[in-house]
């Protein structure tokens, strides 16, 4: 399955028609900084500039994705009986966060006829929890959670892959020991299907199906 497609001519399209309105809060966050829509009640929708920032599950703090362009955040509070206390938002980077009341965006959408985009844009989102959801489907155990988190990171962009902490990278999205990911590390490594060194992926080959 591949990545569901950026729509960052739709999103452009909202941050322009947003630029434009006087009603405007603009905070600067920093690294760790959270922003947690239940604590507004969704009045609130989000424009995220730019940098890297993650959404995570409340009730458990586990990752589900990562954006590093820019980014809306709220906009479920929009579609009627949609629970929007489920997930939150962490900053990874330095980053600006412009805010605009939910009714002003309804009234300025309504005006430029934008909801169209605003569809697209769900629909992004949306399809990025399927894939979710049916990539965790698969993993079963710890070495295909393991599996399937390798390929993940070595389809990164180099310079990413070589920030990138195996340890952390699966810490933050699944239940597994530090013990039990060294274990399957050293297995792999041993058995030349993997090169690390220090927790970052140097190099991968075809990974065997079972541990």
């Amino acid at each position: 399955m591949g990545n569901p497609v950026v729509p960052m001519a739709e999103i452009e399209r909202i941050f322009s028609l947003v630029k434009n309105s006087n009603d405007l809060i603009a905070i600067h966050l920093k690294p760790g900084a959270i922003i947690d829509p239940q604590l507004s009640s969704g009045d609130s929708i989000y424009l995220v500039e730019g940098g890297r920032v993650s959404i995570q599950h409340t009730q458990n703090a586990k990752l589900l994705y990562n954006f590093s362009h820019k980014f809306i955040f709220g906009l479920t509070s929009l579609c009627d009986g949609v629970n929007i206390d489920g997930h939150f938002l962490s900053c990874e980077d330095d980053i600006i966060v412009t805010l605009i009341k939910r009714e002003r965006f309804e009234v300025l959408l309504d005006e430029g006829m934008h909801w169209k985009s605003i569809a697209i844009i769900l629909s992004y989102y949306l399809s990025l929890t399927a894939q979710w959801r049916a990539e965790n489907d698969q993993c079963v155990d710890n070495y295909s959670i393991m599996r399937c988190c390798l390929k993940k990171i070595w389809a990164m962009q180099e310079n990413e892959r070589s920030e990138t902490s195996i340890y952390e990278y699966i810490s933050k999205r699944h239940h597994i020991s530090r013990s039990s990911i060294t274990k399957m590390l050293k297995t792999l490594n041993d058995g030349n299907y993997i090169a690390t060194k220090r927790g970052i992926l140097l190099h991968m080959n075809e990974l065997p199906r079972y541990y």
